[in-house]
């Protein structure tokens, strides 16, 4: 229920009195648990990262085809991305991460970076295995095929701009997209 009303309303606009009179409890309750409203709104926000960690990682790639392992991470991805959830967690970063940077730290720290370094660790085992033939550092190709994945979305959505979700179709097209982009790249040959 405190998850749900920070989420909506965000740190300052949810009062202790409002998630007592919804929850039950008392001030004495929250003071002993968690030390208060901020004590109460950090617990919040790391719960949100643990779901975000399940998420990704329920994951099991690493036995499939380079091209079908990144297809099903994109998928999983652009879910997350999607999900309701993960928009208000985001917005929640954005607008009291000045106040909690510690918390806007582990919202990435859950959400963004641990979907590069899951990819990094599967895009290591390719190079190894000689599916590969970039020298570059496993982590910056993940971090480069995340962000070709999610940002522009991810960016729209949260500010308005674009829709907050796709269906289904749109997400095989985007993570296809992508995912040939990624192996295959832009340019001929010629062109390098």
């Amino acid at each position: 229920m405190a998850a749900e009303q920070f989420l909506a309303h965000g740190f300052n606009a949810v009062s202790l009195d409002t998630l007592i009179a919804m929850a039950g409890g008392s001030r004495r309750n929250i003071y002993e648990r968690f030390g208060g409203k901020e004590g109460l709104f950090t617990e919040v926000v790391r719960q949100l990262c643990a779901q975000l960690d399940r998420s990704l990682a329920a994951l099991d790639l690493d036995n499939l085809e380079p091209t079908e392992a990144l297809m099903q991470f994109s998928l999983r991805s652009l879910e997350i991305v999607q999900d309701p959830r993960t928009l208000a967690l985001h917005r929640l970063m954005i607008a009291e991460g000045p106040r909690f940077p510690e918390l806007a730290q582990a919202i990435y720290d859950h959400g963004h970076h641990r979907a590069i370094l899951q990819l990094a660790t599967l895009i290591e085992g390719w190079q190894a295995a000689g599916h590969f033939t970039s020298d570059q550092h496993a982590e910056a190709l993940a971090a480069r095929f995340v962000n070709l994945l999610v940002t522009d979305f991810q960016y729209e959505a949260l500010t308005g701009r674009g829709p907050t979700t796709m269906d289904a179709a749109e997400m095989q097209c985007r993570a296809k997209d992508c995912t040939q982009l990624f192996f295959h790249g832009a340019c001929a040959d010629a062109l390098l």
